[in-house]
């Protein structure tokens, strides 16, 4: 059933990649991630479309989800290695963590304050 509906043209929204937002991006952030750290561990930006960019600063493999926005992910492989994406964020606050075993609960998360 579910192949049928994704064969019919199910809507883009319930499968798939994260698709960044269109428009003029507000602001521009840069985490690095380290071994089980991220810096800096709290984030203020703007409403809007934001353009975030993990920076790895040493060796090891980390990712970067935001909690509350599906499919947002960022991920890092290595000293050096970036990646990048953009996402729209409402005023408010925002959780920030790695999602690899025992990453979050070793310190790798944070916050991302919205105005």
């Amino acid at each position: 059933l579910v192949a049928g509906v994704a064969a019919c043209g199910g809507s883009s929204a319930d499968g798939g990649k994260y698709v960044p937002p269109t428009g003029k991006v507000v602001d521009s952030v840069t985490v690095e991630s380290g071994n089980l750290y991220f810096k800096p561990k709290n984030v203020a930006t703007k409403a809007g479309n934001v353009r975030i960019t993990l920076s790895n600063v040493e060796t090891g493999s980390h990712t970067f989800v935001i909690q509350g926005v599906p499919k947002f992910e960022l991920q890092v492989n290595g000293k050096g290695s970036k990646d990048t994406n953009v996402v729209a964020l409402k005023s408010g606050n925002y959780t920030f963590y790695c999602t690899l075993p025992g990453h979050r609960s070793a310190g790798m998360q944070g916050e991302i304050v919205v105005e």
